[in-house]
């Protein structure tokens, strides 16, 4: 656990469209209460020759940027046949990709940054999927004020455990957290930089049980006088309107490689973190610890997914950690859990016409349509149906009509579109809160 010396409060929640038949434990899923909902959108690249990769994954607009991950898809049989061995020449030590980067490079982008050490097109790394995930809330009229705090880029010493930091503003709750390493000295085929590609520690920082924002550790190791590489963090803070609860942690460490039924110190482990049944993860990282004398050698090694799962019920982490002198340790897989909150909303949905559905003319030349009906639903903020006068339509911005429908002629060109702008907005006189829907729909026919 990072301890700090101030307090917060914190806070967010949910929803997943997404899952994937993948060689790794499935992300994605759907959780939606109470009008309330996150949507994992994911990008994806297939890697291709050597050296520094990127891939983006982006919210839609409108949509308010939560946190996210990432993970490559490795085969089992890939990860099975992965041991290290100090034994053998550096430029046939073909590796894992290095994970340098995960993090919000706008708000509403999140950016994940490998390494290819393995510059041979036919190496085991060729056409490996990496994927980046953006966690996006999608409820509209429901603000949650994000911010994100980055630190300064930060120079870590050769073999001093550094630590970073980010804070949230007081008052504000984190969503989720973000790493960038800056390691000039990696190199294709060489293992010179290699041991700053892990983390010691990706975890929340702590104040009385409670995250305040994020920390990274890292002890960097170097064979070259290059300079040092630099760490910035990042932490996601939602300013209003959601209450977090305490972030919960388990420990997965095993000498025991299930994969070769031996006993091992650099094998694959994997595991999760679990919040409460009421609450949702979009944040998490991992922490390395224990009485081995070499574990800041060890570091974080070869981490390939750092993401939430099951629709967003947990925080799951899968990576090869370990040294082949190691000794036993301990690996905390971190969640930032929040309560999923009642959105007390006013909702409204035009059902019909389409958007960008089209009208004929009512007769070659007339310039106006047949009259058309518009119809809309819309309920408060217990879920009760708005009718009557709390529905007022516009169209091109003149008031129109009132109601659940209403039927109008607009405008139609005699060779050509006109294009029409209809809103809808429904207004709860009870708690004066209000929502608004808008399609636009064309009047006339292509000659």
């Amino acid at each position: 656990m990072i301890t700090a010396l101030r307090r917060s409060y914190h806070v967010l929640t949910i929803v997943l469209l997404l899952a994937f038949a993948l060689n790794i434990t499935a992300c994605g899923g759907v959780r939606n209460v109470n009008k309330f909902a996150i949507v994992a959108r994911p990008n994806t690249l297939a890697v291709n020759g050597g050296g520094r990769m990127n891939v983006k994954a982006k919210c839609l607009p409108g949509e308010q940027m939560l946190g996210g991950g990432y993970y490559a898809v490795y085969s089992k049989q890939f990860i099975a046949n992965f041991v290290i061995h100090n034994d053998r020449p550096p430029e046939d030590w073909n590796s894992f990709l290095i994970v340098e980067a995960s993090y919000p490079s706008a708000p509403n982008e999140w950016t994940v940054t490998i390494f290819n050490r393995d510059s041979d097109v036919n190496g085991p790394n060729q056409g490996i999927q990496v994927f980046a995930e953006a966690y996006c809330l999608t409820t509209p009229n429901f603000p949650v004020g994000m911010q994100t705090v980055q630190s300064q880029p930060t120079s870590v010493p050769v073999a001093q455990l550094t630590t970073i930091q980010a804070q949230c503003p007081a008052g504000s709750t984190v969503t989720g957290s973000g790493f960038k390493l800056d390691n000039d000295q990696l190199k294709l085929k060489s293992d010179v930089g290699l041991y700053n590609n892990g983390l010691w520690a990706s975890a929340p920082l702590i104040n009385s049980g409670h995250a305040i924002g994020w920390s990274i550790q890292e002890f960097f190791l170097t064979q070259t006088q290059t300079p040092p590489p630099t760490t910035t963090v990042y932490t996601l803070c939602a300013t209003q309107n959601l209450i977090a609860a305490d972030p919960q942690s388990t420990d997965i460490w095993t000498d025991f490689n299930s994969y070769t039924g031996q006993a091992a110190y650099s094998h694959p482990l994997t595991g999760n973190t679990q919040c409460a049944s009421d609450e949702f993860t979009t944040g998490g990282g991992f922490e390395f610890g224990g009485n081995d004398l070499n574990k800041y050698r060890i570091l974080g090694r070869f981490h390939w997914q750092n993401t939430a799962i099951e629709n967003f019920s947990k925080w799951h982490i899968e990576a090869l950690w370990g040294h082949d002198i190691g000794e036993t340790a301990s690996l905390l897989v971190w969640a930032l859990c929040v309560k999923v909150p009642t959105v007390n909303i006013v909702t409204v949905k035009i059902k019909s016409p389409a958007d960008g559905d089209s009208f004929r003319e009512s007769t070659f030349g007339s310039g106006h349509t047949n009259p058309i009906t518009f119809t809309a639903s819309a309920s408060d903020p217990s879920g009760n149906p708005l009718t009557g006068a709390a529905l007022q339509w516009t169209v091109d911005g003149h008031s129109f009509g009132t109601g659940e429908s209403f039927s109008a002629t607009l405008a139609a060109g005699n060779c050509g579109l006109i294009d029409h702008k209809v809103m809808v907005t429904a207004t709860d006189s009870a708690s004066g809160h209000s929502a608004s829907d808008a399609i636009t729909v064309y009047g006339g026919q292509i000659c």
